[in-house]
């Protein structure tokens, strides 16, 4: 496997605003941040329940975090090679508009190592569509209550990941458990685990 940094120099911001290694790639980046809230909390979001169309994730919890999006003009910056800071940017933002939370409140700020990185997928306009996701993580230097201000979430709390776990998106539940060091031979674990290496293959990742 790859490093994060050589993955995410491996992409660059495509016409449609999102980053991938070309256009014509399956899949595009994307990124969570494991945002530690108190001594046993840790920051969580849920997704707005949407009955206007198949969306895999409604109602479900996930760690804050999104799709790579450019930033800046698509003209100055399709085609350049992404760096950290570029996914540290897209994310900072998504965590203010999911939980209320600024960059300026979390300390640590930085790529989660000891996790690797996992394939989400998701339906949109009828299409199933797929992103990889680099795992970041966080502290908060205050306590904050989380508020969120976007319209794609409709609760963002401080909580333990244990009573949330069984609610969580695929990807997020396998973070979540990893985090809590729950054992891999829980239901949850291997559900979740395995329908990320599904979507993996069917993304082209071997």
């Amino acid at each position: 496997m790859r490093s994060f940094e050589a993955i995410i120099e491996s992409c660059s911001f495509q016409k449609d605003g999102f980053a991938a290694p070309t256009a014509e790639t399956f899949w595009r980046l994307g990124a969570v941040c494991i945002i530690k809230g108190g001594e046993e909390s840790y920051i969580a979001v849920q997704k707005a329940i949407r009955t206007d169309e198949a969306y895999e994730f409604s109602g479900l919890w996930s760690f804050p975090g999104g799709m790579v999006r450019c930033h800046e003009s698509i003209n100055s910056s399709s085609g350049r090679s992404l760096k950290v800071s570029d996914v540290l940017t897209s994310l900072a933002l998504r965590i203010a508009a999911e939980a209320g939370i600024d960059r300026g409140a979390l300390q640590e700020f930085e790529l989660f190592s000891e996790l690797k990185p996992l394939v989400s997928s998701y339906t949109a306009k009828g299409e199933k569509r797929y992103t990889l996701i680099i795992p970041f993580r966080a502290e908060l230097s205050d306590s904050i209550s989380p508020m969120t201000s976007d319209a794609s979430i409709m609760n963002a709390q401080a909580v333990r990941l244990s009573s949330i776990i069984p609610l969580m998106s695929p990807a997020s539940s396998v973070y979540a458990m990893q985090c809590e060091a729950i054992s891999s031979s829980t239901i949850a674990r291997t559900d979740s685990m395995e329908t990320c290496k599904r979507w993996a293959l069917e993304a082209g990742f071997r």
